[in-house]
């Protein structure tokens, strides 16, 4: 079944406290629901089991009736929706890229297969894509592992970071085996383009670049690129552009003793007070405060 809704979406950001991992749990199970919003965008990594059915789930244009096993993965800028009946049971994770343990993970979690935990999440175009069903034969290892995760995070026992982010990595080598079949030779049909663009923004984001020259360091022109980056990554080119200077932001922000100005400066902020305004919007607090925060 498909159904489409139109934009605009809400969006939910993720931001644990500084002393917990950067991802998150949830058991959803008769009784205990989730908190249905409707139609909704996430900046961060989602995925969804099912060990028991009951509702519907929907990712990007795909509505289907949930049943055990399902698997649904849903990458950031990518629309979201679900209902849950009084039998459905299963796990909600979510996370961003410092959960997997690597600062610039985030900026180059498309360029797959250059890193395989995040290959579910990769759109290619013409390859429908966000729910694959997990087999049988392995659904009690993908429950064991979503309930120790989830024991780790609730108990908080000496080590459980490094326990919940293996765990985490376990799980999404899991999907990416469950996903790679579906992808056949289009797994790659993407890749040199997208990875043109990172490389360009990764070499150039401290200078005033932008679309255009993107576009032009890639060889497409800008309306193009736009559509093509968006529909496979659900992020624009500035929006990738800013990613990657608030990533060198953070960097610069616990490692260094530069003061806010200079770090604006260094990631391609000629203006401090746009810098320290665009900051706060993506982290929800300003630089000093995260500096603080996370020394």
């Amino acid at each position: 079944m498909i159904r489409r809704t139109q934009a605009p979406y809400r969006t939910r950001s993720v931001r644990p406290p500084p002393d917990q991992p950067q991802l998150g749990v949830f058991r959803f199970a008769p009784g205990r629901t989730t908190d249905l919003i409707g139609p909704h965008v996430h900046d961060y990594f989602v995925f969804v089991y099912y060990d028991q059915g009951g509702g519907w789930h929907r990712v990007g244009a795909l509505q289907r009736p949930a049943t055990a096993g399902d698997l649904y993965l849903i990458a950031p800028g990518e629309v979201h929706d679900s209902e849950q009946d009084d039998q459905a049971s299963g796990w909600i994770v979510y996370f961003n890229a410092e959960a997997l343990g690597e600062e610039r993970l985030e900026f180059e979690s498309f360029l797959w297969p250059g890193d395989l935990v995040l290959l579910p999440f990769a759109r290619p175009p013409g390859v429908e894509l966000g729910y694959v069903a997990v087999p049988p034969s392995e659904r009690p290892r993908w429950e064991g592992r979503l309930r120790t995760l989830t024991n780790e995070m609730e108990c908080r026992q000496l080590g459980y970071r490094d326990a919940v982010h293996a765990l985490l990595r376990l799980l999404l080598i899991d999907a990416a085996r469950l996903v790679m079949p579906l992808l056949g030779e289009q797994s790659c049909y993407h890749r040199p383009l997208l990875e043109g663009v990172f490389r360009f923004i990764d070499a150039h984001f401290a200078e005033p670049i932008s679309l255009v020259d993107v576009a032009r360091a890639v060889g497409r022109t800008p309306g193009y690129l736009t559509s093509r980056l968006r529909a496979t990554t659900g992020r624009t080119v500035l929006e990738w552009i800013t990613a990657r200077r608030m990533i060198e932001a953070r960097r610069l922000l616990t490692q260094t003793d530069d003061e806010i100005a200079r770090i604006a400066a260094r990631v391609g902020y000629s203006d401090p007070t746009y810098f320290i305004r665009l900051f706060r919007r993506f982290h929800g607090m300003t630089p000093r405060q995260w500096r603080r925060a996370h020394r």
